[in-house]
């Protein structure tokens, strides 16, 4: 199945809240410092796993993977939420017909298998 070709004159971004275009950009800015102000050092996990090799606690090892889960989490959240603030400061229009962040993420579904709770259709008990 080939896909249809798309042009960039058939998309058309207008801005519409110019204090949340910038909110995003600062936070996706701010998403770029995350390594350096939280590191693996800070969150000491390699310490937990250093005791977990060395007195064979599987306790030690799961609080450094949480650890380490924790610190991913912080790290991304600016970047996430940034991009959420940018794409709710526009309106996208193609080929004239107004389109939304839900359209566009109903429509990268498929190709990348991606799902979300917050997008998830839900059935009446």
């Amino acid at each position: 199945m080939k896909l249809p070709e798309i042009h960039i004159s058939d998309f058309e971004i207008q801005k519409t809240d110019q204090k949340e275009m910038h909110i995003g950009a600062a936070l996706i800015g701010l998403s770029f410092l995350m390594p350096i102000l939280f590191t693996v050092q800070s969150f000491r996990v390699q310490e937990y796993m250093y005791l977990a090799l060395e007195y064979q606690e599987k306790t030690d090892l799961m609080i450094a993977a949480l650890r380490l889960v924790m610190l991913n989490a912080l790290r991304a959240a600016p970047h996430y939420i940034g991009a959420y603030f940018i794409a709710e400061s526009v309106q996208i229009y193609w080929r004239g017909r107004k389109c939304c962040a839900q359209c566009l993420h109903d429509s990268a579904d498929p190709a990348a298998g991606i799902r979300s709770n917050l997008h998830r259709k839900r059935h009446p008990v």
